[in-house]
């Protein structure tokens, strides 16, 4: 195009004619909006929703626009603007996905680029199948069902709650009553931690009968005359005075107790004042009570006897321990009142050889029933450990010398045939323990008081209640947890059972078989005082004495398999237990003060004070200890190969705590092989860098008995492995239980862990503290040992520990997490 210009007349120039510059300016422009785009493009990408399931994305813009995005778009003629994206959660059958971000804005402008936005779906509920189970015809039980968001349901059979929240869910039942008979569940409140997951988390409510029935028969009493008897026990009692049937009686043990009856002239005694019998859901047990008239002369003869070393039964079914003083009781009886002071003769064999004969004297007077509640009532004497042994029988005669004039010499001695019986003996194994004290918060030196002078504080309930009798108790070097923060009296931290967790790893790491006890000292007096696996063979507890002494001994029954009495408020109770109260049930004997222990005694199991141990948890923890007592395996929780001895291994461990998995760093040590030997929920598995699997194990894990978490396990294993191998190892991963897989890789860098030993140094602070560095980077932990002694001084966390060591020569393992490395180092200034 060309500009006409016009010549002027008065200046002689050419100047643009200011019509056409207006037009030309006005074409110019109209070319300029004509060659680019009036609208802007969305390109939005829709994600993780199952094939075939329609998003609810829905954009909104200028002038009230409005659309829906059902799938992956590029929306395109979008004026200039601001618009925002707002996704809505779906269902894909009972399935919900929420939308990651559920808002977001874009700036729309002018272009062909579309601009890009995303809206990623996840699996947001879950799904839970409560099953309801063992409940009679007729009846319909009612369990609650409570979890977020007022989540509130009740059932009475098998339900399965789709697409519900992620969270914790808790499910609580109540007893039911059918012809008279009770049927209780076997939790009446559980927490299940249900994960955004397609797979139905589980629970289940096993309802059993737990009532039986008793029958008394009363015999021997004139018509019209009734008996005195009581059936007492911890959930119930009845008075009985004929033969009688109690229907629906809670399952347990029940005491007997039948008194003399008089009847004009004559005395009727009962063939026994009390006996224990034990009530078993859904059956009938059967009790009898035979009345003697006291008509005619006096006669004695003896009742019973027993011998008990802490606890035992009437019958004298607690087995007695090989070599331990035991407290002999002898009850005779009369058939009528009296002042008779007749000497009780008891003869001890062993075998068919006679080792030791016992006169024994009581005050005046014969009871007409045998009586235990009174040491007054009967005969009695020490039998030294050196008279009890296997193949122990015994034999006892009242008036042996005949002093006293009665009806009959011919029954006075028990056994009735005077043939001696047999007392059942066993040997138990030595208990081997090692204290350790624990430091935590070094710079408040909360180190617990342990030590080879008091170490005997911490053993007196040990050596009065458990069934043992030889102690192998030693002292370990002090072990520093690196934790920064200190044990609380609710646990509230998990700082105790980590401490837990590092003892037990610390007994494998030494290719211990002793019980490891952690000893603590805490900023409190009261509230936790200590833990225990149950079984297992370690466990922590706090250094007060003298309740030290109650703790350990509590800790350590844990650990020969015995679980809470219901007293005081213990969790996780043992449904077996006979008393329902968490009374003893039987009588027991204090040989250190000479005292009786009542049947009304608490169980140690329990929480509540003064406690004595029940014959249960005696029994049941001597049974454990025998069938567990092989000193040359590393655990009753693992089996070792055939070949015990220490050789190259890898250290794996960790835990269970509140739903998550913990895998703490590995470390290649020599040790004894532990690997599990029951399979489980849980599976730790080693993956090389080609993909193959180097090892997997499934296994339950430890139980901690005292943790509020019913869900909490541990765990620690020497999984035998050589060096050439555990070079091949990338990573190890911790799965099961319904919780996220916990992994830990190798380092990338071949050399890492060569760079964080290679990194260390120790530096004494005093005489005995001593720094310890590395680098936290390539290292994430580091295993401390006194090289002199191969005890475990530390496992220590970020780069740098202080630690209590008396020796200056240390060596020390460096992990990245899968692979670790040693070196020993001297202490600079030690």
């Amino acid at each position: 195009m060309k500009l006409r210009f016009a010549r002027t007349s008065s200046a002689g120039r050419l100047q643009p004619s200011f019509a056409l510059l207006a037009a030309s300016a006005l074409f110019l422009g109209a070319c300029d909006s004509s060659s680019g785009p009036r609208t802007g493009r969305l390109s939005l990408t829709v994600a993780g929703l199952p094939t075939g399931t329609a998003s609810q994305v829905t954009l909104t813009g200028p002038a009230n626009y409005t659309h829906v995005v059902t799938a992956s778009e590029v929306v395109a003629n979008l004026k200039p603007g601001a618009y925002k994206l707002t996704s809505a959660s779906v269902l894909n059958g009972t399935a919900r996905y929420t939308p990651l971000p559920d808002t977001q804005t874009v700036t729309i402008a002018k272009s062909n680029t579309p601009v890009d936005a995303s809206v990623q779906y996840v699996l947001s509920s879950g799904s839970l199948t409560v099953t309801v189970s063992g409940t009679p015809q007729g009846t319909t039980p009612a369990v609650r069902v409570t979890g977020p968001k007022s989540f509130v349901q009740t059932i009475s059979s098998t339900t399965t709650f789709d697409g519900i929240d992620a969270g914790v869910y808790t499910i609580t039942a109540q007893e039911v009553v059918a012809n008279q008979q009770r049927y209780a569940p076997s939790r009446t409140s559980q927490q299940i931690q249900v994960s955004a997951s397609l797979t139905p988390f589980t629970a289940s409510v096993q309802y059993a009968q737990t009532t039986g029935n008793l029958t008394v028969t009363v015999s021997g009493l004139p018509a019209g005359v009734s008996g005195s008897i009581n059936v007492t026990g911890s959930a119930a009692s009845y008075t009985v005075g004929s033969s009688s049937d109690l229907v629906g009686v809670r399952g347990g043990q029940y005491t007997v107790t039948a008194d003399v009856v008089t009847d004009g002239a004559v005395t009727y005694v009962p063939n026994t004042s009390t006996q224990t019998v034990t009530v078993t859901a859904g059956t009938t047990m059967t009790v009898a009570i035979i009345y003697v008239g006291s008509s005619g002369p006096l006669n004695l003869r003896v009742d019973g006897l027993t011998i008990t070393q802490v606890v035992q039964t009437y019958a004298g079914a607690v087995p007695l321990i090989s070599g331990r003083d035991g407290y002999l009781r002898v009850f005779g009886r009369a058939n009528q009142p009296n002042d008779a002071a007749p000497q009780m003769r008891v003869k001890l064999y062993v075998g068919n050889t006679l080792v030791n004969t016992m006169m024994l004297s009581k005050g005046a007077g014969v009871p007409l029933v045998a009586d235990q509640s009174a040491l007054a009532s009967s005969w009695n004497g020490i039998v030294l450990g050196q008279f009890i042994q296997p193949g122990m029988r015994v034999v006892a005669d009242i008036d042996p010398g005949g002093t006293v004039d009665e009806a009959s010499e011919t029954d006075n001695s028990y056994p009735a045939s005077e043939i001696p019986m047999s007392v059942e003996v066993r040997d138990v194994a030595p208990l081997r323990i090692t204290f350790v004290p624990i430091t935590q918060r070094f710079d408040k030196s909360l180190t617990g008081n342990v030590t080879e002078a008091n170490k005997e504080g911490f053993l007196g309930d040990v050596r009065r209640m458990l069934p043992v009798l030889d102690i192998d108790a030693q002292v370990h070097a002090p072990y520093t947890t690196s934790d920064s923060v200190e044990l609380t009296s609710n646990d509230g931290n998990s700082e105790w059972v980590r401490v837990l967790s590092e003892m037990n790893a610390l007994r494998i790491a030494e290719s211990s078989v002793r019980h490891y006890f952690g000893v603590v000292k805490v900023s409190y007096n009261s509230g936790v005082a200590g833990y225990g696996y149950v079984p297992g063979r370690a466990a922590v507890g706090w250094d007060y004495l003298p309740s030290g002494r109650n703790v350990a001994a509590h800790e350590l029954t844990h650990n020969f398999g015995r679980f809470h009495a219901p007293c005081g408020g213990a969790a996780g109770a043992d449904p077996s237990f006979p008393q329902r109260d968490g009374t003893i049930g039987q009588y027991g004997f204090d040989l250190t003060t000479n005292t009786l222990r009542l049947p009304s005694s608490f169980d140690l199991m329990g929480y509540c004070s003064n406690p004595w141990i029940s014959d249960y948890n005696y029994v049941g923890a001597m049974d454990w200890r025998a069938s567990n007592a092989t000193p040359d395996v590393a655990s009753a929780a693992v089996s070792s190969t055939r070949d015990a001895s220490p050789r190259q291994s890898l250290l794996v461990w960790g835990r269970v705590q509140r739903g998550q998995l913990v895998l703490e760093p590995a470390f290649s040590i020599v040790a004894r092989p532990s690997v599990p030997r029951e399979t489980g929920p849980y599976r730790v598995e080693g993956i090389a860098r080609n993909g193959s699997t180097l090892f997997s194990y499934s296994f339950a894990g430890e139980r901690p008995a005292d943790a509020e978490d019913a869900t909490a396990r541990q765990f620690a294993f020497a999984i035998p492995m050589d060096e050439s191998t555990q070079a091949q190892l990338a990573s190890i991963r911790l799965s099961g239980g319904g919780a996220p897989a916990a992994t830990l890789q190798a380092s990338l860098t071949p050399d890492g862990v060569t760079a964080a030993v290679n990194s260390l140094d120790a530096t004494s602070m005093s005489a005995s503290s001593i720094r310890v560095r590395w680098s936290a980077q390539a290292g994430r932990m580091a295993l401390i040992r006194d090289r002199r002694t191969g005890e475990v001084l530390s496992f220590a966390r970020g780069g740098a520990a202080q630690i209590r060591a008396s020796s200056g020569d240390l060596e020390i393992t460096v992990s990245d997490g899968v692979r670790s490395g040693t070196r020993r180092v001297l202490v600079t200034g030690k």
